[in-house]
């Protein structure tokens, strides 16, 4: 959990604070775009996920003020990878419930996110 704090905090050093709305819409588009391709039984390494991971990438690139490339495309795997822990998302499941707020469900999103960076750097 340490690590994930101090990368994301490093991280925030590097690209800023992304706005929080828009944090938010982020969000919400990478878990119905996952979603659906998860339904559609789309396996992250196959050809028809390259759409939604570009689609993803590239949001992820404007939030963070970035150009989308290999580059950065390993930026954020490695940040993904770092921030996917099973503990870390326990401690803000914790916190949703103590502060009454929604609980996370990245989980499915950036599993399959993972996937999909994984396979295209293979």
């Amino acid at each position: 959990m340490r690590r994930a704090a101090v990368d994301q905090v490093r991280a925030r050093a590097e690209v800023g604070g992304p706005d929080e709305e828009t944090a938010r819409q982020l969000a919400g588009l990478a878990r119905e775009r996952t979603a659906a391709a998860r339904e559609a039984g789309i396996d992250p390494a196959s050809a028809a996920a390259r759409p939604v991971l570009a689609e993803l990438v590239g949001a992820c690139a404007r939030l963070t003020g970035r150009e989308d490339g290999p580059e950065f495309r390993a930026w954020l795997r490695e940040r993904m990878e770092i921030g996917h822990d099973s503990g870390y998302e326990r401690y803000w499941r914790l916190l949703s419930v103590i502060n009454g707020w929604p609980a996370p469900t990245m989980g499915p999103a950036v599993e399959w996110l993972l996937a999909a960076l994984r396979a295209e750097q293979r």
